[in-house]
């Protein structure tokens, strides 16, 4: 037997994740998945439903893949065992925890493999214990001080700038690392945004950086704005819980909201009255048929024409994925939202969650905004 059992661990939800998809990756083909991978969820409440899953993860574990003959890779996600106190130190749940131990100290025959992913594993636990002695540990902990923090990050961007094949000036990297923090997630989010702002093989500077760059929870909001653009719907939902969540008003995340629909309306309409068309290789947008009394409204007020190529360019992205009657519709709600905020009884959060998904609609997304080389065609 070899050893296939597998745990990921540590306080770095990103990392964990990533190094889980390319455990998966690596060892189920994406044509397999279907018969050769079983989730088990472990981000249960309750003690019967933990109990449940722990036999769900058991029986999976003596069941070969679906029409046999094949590996089968078993993912224990998040267990609440481990995540919750409460449901871990159960008197029910102790015993099926030592027979999952037990499983993994025996190791699994061939063609089976177990995938247990954590943020939270005590490191002298029987179970890490064993999956130490005879299995395979990843374990992503950020560290527990400042200048641990910082190095995990420096060695991730490092990592990513040569994926992404970018390149940053030291200072402009030190002021990036300032501003961002070193939660991975926004490290990878923001490195990738970067990468978009700068010119193919041009170098980062700290302009670029405090241009492009969000500060803090900054970072959270442009996510936001975009999923609601985008109307990706899960991670809109995503998005917004982790504000309310940090303490953001529902009024000003509404706000912001309404500020970037408005944006989309004027990309929208510009799109549809082709007073903007993309130039070549999409490096920007020609405005040469906008009529003069819009250019004159530009002018007087932001010149919607005079925003960096990438911000617009993402604008013009979103804004083919809606129509001017759902942006107006979806302008509306939002107005219409602020002022229940303030005069409805109804819990807050709950209530710009469902206005807000109401506003950006249910709809299939439309077509993108045509590209250069469609427009040449």
């Amino acid at each position: 037997m070899g050893k296939n059992c597998h745990l990921i661990c540590g306080d770095d939800e990103y990392q964990v994740e990533q190094a889980a998809r390319k455990l998966v990756d690596r060892l189920v083909p994406a044509e397999n998945r279907a018969f050769g991978l079983e989730l088990v969820d472990g981000r249960v409440e309750t003690v019967d439903a933990c109990l449940a899953m722990i036999r769900q993860c058991l029986v999976s574990l003596d069941t070969d893949g679906l029409f046999g003959g094949g590996a089968k890779l078993t993912w224990l996600r998040e267990p609440a065992f481990l995540s919750s106190e409460r449901v871990g130190k159960s008197e029910t749940i102790k015993p099926w925890i030592e027979k999952l131990t037990a499983r993994v100290k025996e190791g699994l025959p061939a063609g089976q493999t177990l995938l247990l992913t954590t943020l939270n594993i005590h490191r002298g636990s029987a179970l890490f214990k064993a999956f130490q002695a005879a299995g395979e540990v990843q374990d992503f902990v950020a560290g527990t001080n400042k200048r641990q923090r910082e190095e995990a990050a420096r060695r991730l961007i490092a990592d990513q700038q040569a994926r992404l094949g970018l390149k940053i000036e030291p200072q402009a990297q030190a002021l990036f690392l300032a501003q961002v923090g070193d939660n991975a997630r926004l490290l990878v989010s923001e490195l990738q945004k970067l990468g978009c702002y700068c010119e193919p093989g041009a170098t980062a500077t700290v302009k670029d950086v405090r241009e492009i760059v969000s500060v803090g929870r900054e970072a959270i909001i442009w996510d936001l704005l975009d999923a609601f653009g985008h109307r990706e719907t899960v991670k809109l939902i995503g998005q917004l819980r982790t504000q309310f969540t940090q303490g953001n008003s529902p009024i000003a995340v509404a706000g912001m909201l309404e500020k970037r629909v408005r944006e989309l309306l004027i990309a929208r309409e510009a799109i549809d009255r082709q007073w903007a068309v993309p130039g070549q290789n999409d490096a920007g947008w020609n405005w040469d048929k906008l009529p003069e009394e819009i250019g004159a409204w530009f002018e007087a007020g932001e010149d919607f024409r005079k925003l960096h190529p990438y911000r617009l360019r993402m604008l013009m992205t979103q804004a083919g994925k809606w129509t001017l009657r759902e942006l107006r519709r979806g302008r509306h709600m939002l107005v219409e939202l602020r002022e229940e905020l303030v005069s409805s009884g109804l819990p807050p959060e709950w209530l710009a969650e469902i206005r807000i998904l109401q506003a950006m609609g249910a709809r299939a997304p439309r077509a993108a905004a045509p590209s250069a080389a469609a427009s040449r065609r």
